[in-house]
């Protein structure tokens, strides 16, 4: 069953930009089920994080850097499989805090592994297509 999950993830990210979440979230009164990268993470991205896991923590935090990031290129929502493939629907961003404190440790490992993700997939959404390659 578990190997049928991390396919399922595995597949959703490569597909279609969009990482599952194993455990849902609420946040205003939605449900998060799933994020789509929005962008690949530049530097600045980086840099901003760390300002803020310097002032949050008073030093230079890696998983609140990588949460600032998430929060800076994510778009969280809820996955919606249909006839028409895989979609995030009532998409948000959420802020670097809340995902610090409510986040598991695993489900932020997978997002990693999307926001990573080195370029868009022909069934990808996101506006990561339009961007050169840095090749």
């Amino acid at each position: 069953m578990k190997n049928n999950a991390m396919k399922r993830m595995s597949d959703m990210i490569e597909q279609y930009d969009i990482c599952p979440l194993s455990t849902p979230l609420e946040y205003q009164g939605k449900t998060i089920t799933g994020a789509r990268r929005v962008r690949v993470p530049v530097i600045r991205d980086r840099i901003e994080a760390v300002r803020y896991a310097k002032d949050t923590f008073g030093y230079e935090v890696s998983d609140a850097v990588m949460a600032g990031v998430a929060s800076s290129v994510l778009m969280f929502g809820a996955v919606v499989e249909d006839d028409k493939g895989v979609r995030l629907e009532a998409e948000m961003a959420l802020p670097v805090d809340y995902l610090v404190d409510h986040l598991e440790y695993g489900e932020f490992v997978n997002l990693s592994i999307l926001m990573g993700k080195p370029r868009p997939s022909s069934g990808s959404q996101t506006g990561t297509s339009s961007q050169p390659s840095a090749t």
